[in-house]
């Protein structure tokens, strides 16, 4: 009745007017595509500069200026998404009657209208929860390779004097009762030209000269580590270092190096837990090459046969000889303490922000729609009295609250899988690149439990407030 009161009264010039209106909202829409494209071209750009500050590690502004892309991009999408679903409802046609498409791309749309802030928040939150579940995993591994690796002797002291005398150190530990075996070995360098050049390239080294060491002592560090012999062939020379170093050695034309007018090819890369002390690598030469070599220092190295108290390692730290303090003395036992002290404080952080983060996104998300059920009650009961069965009523709820859970996840997982990417470049020489696959599917596996528990929670409370209509009504 009201509508053909309205229809009689209508004039040609209204109808004109509500056409003219008609085109400005579809002008709008319009420019909600070009929104979204300059979200995406910042994402692009918030990429580019997040990786290329990775790969240099030369300036932190870059990553700064990366994340803030993501951010803008994040808002900028979600705000523009509620236009571009009107806009592909209104353009295809077949679609918008096929099934219950309609019913859905009605409520979806009007409620992204309403949850454009809501929705950039929420992405970003997710965004940050991601990226700490993964950088914790990261700098979990990382500790685990560096307590190998750092620290790969139970005693490791070092002095830049050539004639230092280590004796006291082996009198304290043979008094102590817990001498195993020690060794003392000096530390050279290279500065070839052409060897430094190629691991520049590579990323594999961040100064000007790498580590030599002589062939017999190389033997026996592997000795006191109970591995292997290995045998250097004549006018060879070995290295050795982390896994990753070896597979960019392994697949590529090493140089050879020059020692005193004589070139020594490269035989092969071992990777074995000891270069830490060095560098990323460290070659083994004949020991009668090192003579020419500049010196660097004069290591001990000592193996003991329970681990040290806390009182022998502050016994170590003050002993010295002649009168000389060494000014670098590191035991497996005091390492150990504060890197599972730095790995409580660090990876613990990462983790609880993360999970803190997730739980408030999903929280939001299942009160907000619990909170709107009463809303929409009226529509369900509307389809149901209309022959709509009970199960495929569910199936609309189902697909509904899958949309609002999964619409702010579009973002977030894209850009915190391309971060891990990115920071993983910081980390390739201690992780294993096959690692990283474990490591986004490790987070995303945790994450998507957690959200997943608070869908099913959603989901069935949703159905509960539903299905209250449909019993009152039959």
């Amino acid at each position: 009745f009201r509508m053909k009161r309205k229809l009689k009264r209508i004039r040609i010039c209204d109808l004109i007017y509500i056409k003219a209106q008609n085109d400005k909202k579809r002008k709008k829409l319009c420019n909600h595509w070009i929104t979204n494209i300059i979200a995406v071209c910042l994402c692009v750009t918030g990429g580019y500069l997040f990786y290329i500050n990775c790969v240099k590690l030369d300036s932190i502004k870059r990553a700064c200026i990366g994340f803030c892309c993501f951010i803008f991009a994040i808002y900028l999408f979600y705000g523009s998404l509620s236009s571009i679903l009107i806009k592909l409802n209104i353009s295809n046609k077949k679609r918008k009657y096929t099934k219950d498409y309609l019913f859905l791309m009605r409520n979806l749309s009007s409620k992204m209208r309403s949850m454009k802030m809501t929705l950039g928040t929420l992405g970003l939150l997710l965004m940050i929860a991601l990226a700490s579940f993964q950088n914790g995993l990261f700098l979990q591994t990382i500790f685990e390779v560096a307590e190998e690796t750092a620290c790969p002797f139970d005693i490791l002291t070092l002095s830049t004097q050539k004639s230092y005398d280590f004796s006291a150190y082996d009198a304290y530990l043979s008094e102590q009762g817990v001498m195993q075996s020690s060794w003392t070995y000096p530390v050279y360098s290279t500065t070839d030209e052409k060897f430094i050049s190629f691991l520049e390239q590579n990323n594999l080294i961040v100064t000007d000269r790498v580590p030599v060491i002589r062939y017999s002592d190389y033997q026996m560090l592997r000795k006191m580590k109970g591995y292997s012999d290995v045998e250097l062939k004549e006018n060879c020379y070995l290295a050795f270092g982390y896994k990753e170093v070896g597979k960019v050695l392994s697949k590529s034309a090493v140089p050879n190096i020059e020692i005193n007018d004589q070139s020594l090819q490269f035989q092969q890369i071992n990777n074995d837990p000891l270069p830490n002390q060095f560098d990323n690598l460290a070659c083994v030469v004949p020991d009668e090459l090192v003579k020419v070599l500049p010196f660097e220092a004069t290591f001990y190295v000592a193996m003991t046969s329970q681990e040290l108290t806390q009182e022998q390692c502050d016994q170590l730290n003050a002993i010295g000889g002649d009168g000389y303090k060494s000014p670098y003395v590191k035991t497996k036992t005091e390492y150990e303490t504060e890197s599972n002290i730095e790995l409580i404080t660090l990876v613990f952080s990462l983790f609880y922000i993360g999970f803190v983060f997730i739980c408030i996104v999903a929280t939001i998300l299942a009160v907000q729609q619990l909170s709107e059920a009463s809303q929409y009650r009226y529509r369900y009961r509307i389809l149901y009295n209309l022959g709509v069965e009970t199960k495929k009523i569910h199936q609309l709820v189902f697909k509904q609250l899958a949309f609002y859970f999964g619409l702010p996840l579009i973002l977030p997982v894209t850009i915190s899988v391309w971060m891990t990417i990115c920071i993983h470049r910081i980390y390739q020489i201690y992780i294993d690149t096959s690692y990283l696959v474990l490591v986004i599917v490790r987070t995303l596996g945790l994450f998507f439990f957690v959200y997943l528990l608070y869908f099913i929670a959603t989901y069935v409370g949703y159905i509960k407030n539903v299905n209250k209509n449909q019993v009152r009504e039959e």
